[in-house]
C-alpha cells in the first residue's frame, strides 16, 4: 500500500503576514502622523498659555500708580535678565505639558499621556526695555493711555494755549535784561559826571551859589533802585508767604537714578509714538496727572522720595526746595516776558515821563532809564502774579488794562502790595503754568526724570530692588520641544538618525503695547 503524501503549503500564510505587516505599518504611520500633528497643535497652545501666564505677572505698582504695563525681569531683585523670564516661562509651560506634575501618585499616569513631550530649551531672541531709545517704550505707553482718556477736542484746546510767542516775548525780555547793567552804568556815569561838573562850577564861584550856572544835583526817588534791592532776596521769600511749609526732602543718591546711570539695553525694534505737538501735549498731561506738585494734596511720607515731583521733572535737582525755587524763577521769567511786552506797547509813555523827571540833568538818557523802569515794573507785576499762583489763584496768560495790577506810582511800595492780586477765573492756575513750562522743556530730560521718580516711588513703597531698566514691554522667545515616538518612529521627522524623539521649535512674540 502506497503511503499518502501531505504537502504543507504556507504561501497564503506568508502572503497574509506580509500584507498584514504593510497594513500595520500604514496604520501606525497614519496614527503616528496624526498624533504628531496633534502634538504640534498642542505644543503651540501650550506655548501661548506659557507666554500669557508669564506676562500676566506684570508689575502691579506700575499699573496701579502709572497705568503702565511692564514685566519686571528682576522678579523682586535688581538683577533683571531675560534668563529669569525664560526660567519662569519654562516653569509655566512644564505644568501645561504635564498636568500631573508635582501631584504625587497621579504622576504615575505620565506614561498614559499621548503627548509624550518635554521642553529641551527656552531662549530669548529679542526684547524691549522701558528705557530703550531714550525711554520711547515708556513714552509711547503714556501717550496711548492719554489718547484713550482725553477727547481730541480737549487736546486741541490745550494745544492752543502753547503759543510760541510766549517764548519769543521771553527772549526779548532777556535781551533787554542782559543789557540793563550797561544802561545802569551809563546813567550812573552821567550822574557822577554831572556832580563833578557842579562841584567844579561851585569851586569856581568860590561857594557863591548865585554865580553857579548849573542846577544843584537833587535826589529824585527812582523805583528801579527799590526793585534792585528786592531782587537781592530769594525768589521764594518773595512768592511764598510761609517758607516753613516748604519741603526739605532730598534724593540721597541721585547718581544711581535712570537719568544718571548707565542703563541696560534691549535689542528689539518696536513701534514708537512720534514727538509730534499733539503727542507732546498728551505726554505733558500724563506727567501733570501722575506726578504731584507743590500744590497737590498728596505727599510722600517716605524720605527716599520727593514731594514736588513735577518740579523735579522740570529742573532735575535732588532737593525739593531747589526745584521749587527754580520753577518759581521759570514762572517769573515767563510772566516778565509777557508783562514787559505789554508795557512796551501800552505803558511806555508813563515810564518816559517818570524817567525824564528823574534824569532832569541828562534828558538824552531818559529813554534808557524808561526801559529800566519798564523792566522793574514788569518784575514787580510778575512777582505779585507768581505769588498768586503759589497761593492757588489764577493768573491770565495775557495782560490788558483791565487785569493789570500794579500802578507805576506804587512801584516802590511793592513789598507792601505783594498780596494785592485778585484771582482771574479766566486765567491759568499753578498747574496750568506747569504744563506750559513742561511743554517747552526738553523731551528727553522730562522723560528720563519722570522715570527717576517712578523708580524711587516703587523702591520706597514695595520693592527696594526695583529698577526701571529691568522692565520689558515686548518679548520674542523660542521654545525647543522634544517629543517621543509612540506608535512608530518616523525617520524623516526625528532629531537625528537613530533617534527615537522628534524636535519642534516654536517662536512667539508678545507685547503689551
Amino acid at each position: 500500500m502506497v503511503g499518502t503524501k501531505y504537502y504543507r503549503k504556507g504561501h497564503i500564510t506568508v502572503f497574509l503576514s506580509l500584507i498584514l505587516t504593510l497594513i500595520l505599518s500604514l496604520v501606525c504611520t497614519t496614527i503616528e502622523s496624526a498624533r504628531l500633528q496633534g502634538v504640534i497643535m498642542q505644543l503651540q497652545n501650550i506655548t501661548d498659555m506659557g507666554i500669557f501666564s508669564t506676562f500676566s505677572e506684570y508689575n502691579r505698582d506700575l499699573l496701579e500708580l502709572y497705568d503702565l504695563f511692564f514685566l519686571d525681569m528682576g522678579y523682586g531683585t535688581n538683577d533683571g535678565t531675560s534668563e529669569r523670564v525664560n526660567m519662569r516661562l519654562k516653569e509655566f509651560t512644564e505644568y501645561n505639558i504635564n498636568v500631573n506634575k508635582d501631584l504625587g501618585l497621579l504622576s504615575m499616569f505620565r506614561r498614559a499621556d499621548m503627548l509624550r513631550a518635554n521642553i529641551n530649551e527656552v531662549s530669548t531672541n529679542q526684547y524691549v526695555l522701558a528705557t530703550d531709545k531714550n525711554a520711547k517704550a515708556y513714552y509711547s505707553q503714556a501717550v496711548s493711555y492719554m489718547e484713550d482718556k482725553l477727547e481730541i477736542s480737549l487736546v486741541q484746546k490745550l494745544l492752543s494755549q502753547y503759543d510760541s510767542s510766549i517764548t519769543e516775548k521771553q527772549d526779548i525780555f532777556e535781551n533787554y535784561e542782559k543789557s540793563s547793567s550797561l544802561m545802569e552804568a551809563d546813567i550812573e556815569n552821567k550822574k557822577v559826571e554831572y556832580e563833578v561838573e557842579y562841584e567844579a562850577a561851585l569851586e569856581e564861584a568860590k561857594g557863591d551859589l548865585s554865580k553857579v550856572e548849573i542846577e544843584k544835583p537833587r535826589e529824585v526817588s527812582n523805583p528801579v533802585d527799590t526793585i534792585k534791592e528786592l531782587k537781592k532776596l530769594s525768589i521764594l521769600d518773595l512768592v511764598i508767604e510761609d517758607l516753613s511749609n516748604v519741603s526739605n526732602k532730598n534724593i540721597r543718591n541721585q547718581v544711581e537714578l535712570p537719568s544718571k546711570r548707565q542703563l541696560k539695553k534691549g535689542d528689539a525694534t518696536f513701534q514708537v509714538k512720534t514727538e509730534s505737538l499733539f503727542n507732546q501735549v498728551l505726554f505733558n498731561e500724563y506727567l501733570i496727572e501722575k506726578f504731584p506738585n507743590y500744590l497737590s494734596d498728596s505727599s510722600n511720607d517716605n524720605q527716599e522720595g520727593l514731594d514736588y515731583q513735577a518740579e523735579y521733572i522740570l529742573c532735575g535737582k535732588k532737593s525739593d526746595k531747589v526745584n521749587l525755587e527754580m520753577v518759581a524763577e521759570k514762572l517769573l521769567l515767563i510772566r516778565e516776558g509777557i508783562n514787559f511786552s505789554y508795557l512796551l506797547t501800552h505803558r511806555q509813555h508813563e515810564a518816559e515821563v517818570l524817567a525824564t523827571a528823574i534824569l532832569w540833568y541828562a534828558p538824552a538818557l531818559a529813554p534808557v532809564l524808561a526801559l529800566l523802569i519798564l523792566l522793574a515794573w514788569a518784575f514787580a507785576e510778575s512777582v505779585i502774579e507768581v505769588r498768586m499762583l503759589f497761593s492757588g489763584k489764577k493768573v491770565p496768560l495775557l495782560k490788558s488794562s483791565q487785569n493789570w495790577i500794579l500802578d507805576l506810582n506804587n512801584l516802590d511800595k511793592l513789598a507792601d502790595m505783594l498780596d494785592s492780586g485778585e484771582t482771574d477765573e479766566g486765567g491759568l492756575d499753578y498747574e496750568g503754568y506747569l504744563k506750559l513750562i513742561t511743554y517747552f522743556s526738553n523731551v528727553k530730560n522730562k522723560t528720563m526724570r519722570s522715570l527717576d521718580l517712578i523708580e524711587l516711588t516703587i523702591q520706597s513703597k514695595t520693592n527696594k530692588n526695583f529698577k526701571i531698566d529691568n522692565c520689558t514691554q515686548a518679548f520674542t522667545t523660542t521654545i525647543d520641544y522634544k517629543a517621543e515616538g509612540l506608535f512608530l518612529r518616523l525617520p524623516f521627522k526625528t532629531i537625528e538618525r537613530g533617534s527615537k524623539s522628534y524636535r519642534y521649535s516654536i517662536t512667539r512674540d508678545f507685547s503689551y503695547y
